[in-house]
């Protein structure tokens, strides 16, 4: 396993992509929420100060007063902000700003002596007022310096903050990607028959992957002590079996010496020695097995 593809098919690794998801998503969805709650509530707060204003034009007693409310407040509102346009039908005309055909569509031009276009976005209400045709709106700017405010706490506060997770999750899982391979190395030994391998202590807070280091290292101290045991003990049977195969060999060889045998006999005393010679070859194998494993 290539250590990039040990990273990423890490736990630890996996679960602070998984959280970091999880935070992205729940503070998107909150931001969002959020953003929503507060748009809506301008929105309305914008639509209610259009209605009371015009509640003030329409308790005016006469049009002569409105003409000259109107033409009081337009010195002193700016056509970016604010619009005030009251139209009567003779084709007086009062106010900071008008409504004017222009194309397909219509423009705002201010009452200045350049007449400039305004442009922008506004929430407008028009009623009949005194006779007249009163329009007052307001500049949607604030609700784009919300928007620009809610992006920027998305680009600057949750996009960073989520990195830093994922960064965060990738070191975590490089120490343990690497705790992990000692792990793996010392089975892959104790697997081929090195049993004096061992995770040794990891270092650092303890954890689950210690535990399991130490755990194995205890496993391992037993199983290298119960092999111990074992060729100590294959090692005592072939040299307690050993000596008495010697013996009955030296008897063979005796019988074969002293004593008139028949032909038959003599052949079945031969192969009997070669038996117990054969034997005794093994068990001496064997000891050499065990000395050699013994060190």
């Amino acid at each position: 396993m290539t250590p990039a593809r040990g990273i990423w098919a890490s736990t630890p690794l996996r679960l602070s992509l998984a959280m970091a998801a999880l935070f992205a998503l729940v503070s998107l969805l909150s931001l969002a929420a959020t953003y929503v709650i507060v748009r809506d509530n301008t929105q309305e707060a914008l639509r209610s100060t259009l209605q009371q204003e015009m509640a003030s034009f329409r308790a005016l007693p006469n049009t002569a007063a409105v003409i000259t409310f109107v033409r009081s407040q337009s010195r002193t509102a700016s056509p970016e902000d604010r619009i005030l346009s009251y139209v009567l039908p003779g084709g007086l005309h009062v106010g900071n700003a008008a409504l004017v055909s222009k194309g397909e569509g219509y423009a705002i031009v201010s009452f200045d002596d350049e007449a400039t276009e305004v442009e922008g976005e506004y929430f407008a209400l028009s009623a009949a007022v005194h006779g007249g045709q009163m329009m007052i709106a307001l500049s949607a700017e604030p609700l784009e310096d919300i928007q620009e405010a809610f992006l920027a706490v998305f680009l600057f506060s949750l996009i960073p903050t989520t990195l830093i997770v994922i960064g965060a999750g990738v070191l975590l899982a490089r120490r343990s990607v690497r705790r992990l391979d000692r792990i793996d190395a010392t089975l892959d030994r104790l697997t081929t028959g090195d049993y004096a391998a061992r995770v040794a202590p990891m270092g650092g807070r303890a954890d689950d992957l210690s535990r399991i280091g130490d755990r194995i290292d205890t496993m391992a101290t037993a199983q290298e002590q119960q092999i111990s045991a074992l060729k100590q003990v294959s090692a005592d049977i072939a040299h307690d079996l050993k000596t008495p195969i010697q013996r009955v060999s030296v008897l063979l060889s005796q019988l074969r010496q002293k004593t008139s045998l028949s032909t038959d006999a003599s052949e079945l005393v031969d192969r009997a020695h070669a038996e117990t010679d054969g034997i005794v070859k093994t068990f001496q194998a064997l000891l050499q097995i065990a000395q050699i494993e013994g060190g």
